[in-house]
């Protein structure tokens, strides 16, 4: 099973797999673009020619490691839940985008909880907030998910990543 706090490349691609797995968001490389990660600039340059919705926008992170005997590795982030709307003072249709995005979010945090706990390592998630986002003039909503993943961390040396090691 997949480390989805080891590194930057395993985190992305745990969140990648969220999107192409969740029946809502249903993300398809080179075909229906819904999942961006990273630097934002992809999915905003992409608005109006690349992006469907809903999509799930997974932002970069910050590294914290405590000074315990055990080390712990903190990986905090973020990740957006967007759905269009058509209309600009549609807010029923607005208020809709703002549920559908708490229930796709919830579901993507459930299941990072759920394989977290199943893994050796026992990644757990906390300190999550949700808040409510909006771009009135591409006509998107959604939540705004952040958290701060925790993993007890090897704090041993690797020699062979160390020359004239023995």
């Amino acid at each position: 099973m997949l480390n989805f706090n080891n590194n930057a490349g395993l985190f992305y691609a745990f969140m990648r797999e969220m999107a192409e797995n969740n029946k809502d968001i249903k993300h398809v490389d080179n075909k229906d673009k819904h999942f961006f990660r990273g630097e934002l600039e992809e999915f905003y340059v992409g608005l109006r020619s690349k992006v469907r919705f809903p999509a799930l926008i997974v932002e970069g992170f910050e590294l914290n490691y405590s000074d315990d005997s055990q080390t712990l590795k903190y990986r905090e982030s973020a990740f957006t839940v967007a759905y269009s709307y058509q209309n600009k003072d549609d807010y029923d249709a607005i208020t809709e985008c703002y549920a559908n995005s708490e229930i796709t979010g919830e579901e993507i945090l459930n299941k990072m909880k759920s394989v977290g706990l199943e893994l050796q390592c026992q990644i757990r998630i906390e300190n999550i907030h949700g808040v409510q986002i909006i771009n009135e003039t591409e006509k998107y909503a959604g939540v705004r998910f952040s958290f701060s993943l925790k993993k007890l961390h090897p704090a041993t040396v690797n020699a062979e990543k160390w020359l004239n090691q023995e």
